[in-house]
């Protein structure tokens, strides 16, 4: 039988996309913040202690992440150098 990406991910470690593996703390374009009513809508309950990584909420929106996704903490705003863009007047 063959393995999938899934078989061989850690299911304890939090810090890696759920759906794919990527780590979502090396590659600061993946660690970001969906506002809450969004991320319950694209994740499932059992996952929503989980990470996503920015490819795959894309793939699951069906679209490119656009500002009215993101919160407004520091992480977005100030430190991810693909979300921060978003925020500037």
């Amino acid at each position: 039988m063959k393995k999938s990406i899934h078989d061989s991910i850690n299911k304890n470690d939090r810090r890696r996309c759920r759906m794919c593996g990527t780590c979502c703390l090396v590659y600061t374009k993946h660690y970001f913040m969906l506002k809450d009513n969004l991320w319950k809508k694209i994740c499932p309950k059992e996952f929503q202690k989980d990470m996503l990584c920015m490819d795959c909420v894309e793939k699951k929106l069906g679209r490119k992440i656009q500002l009215k996704d993101l919160n407004d903490s520091p992480l977005n705003v100030e430190i991810n150098p693909y979300t921060k863009p978003f925020f500037k007047d």
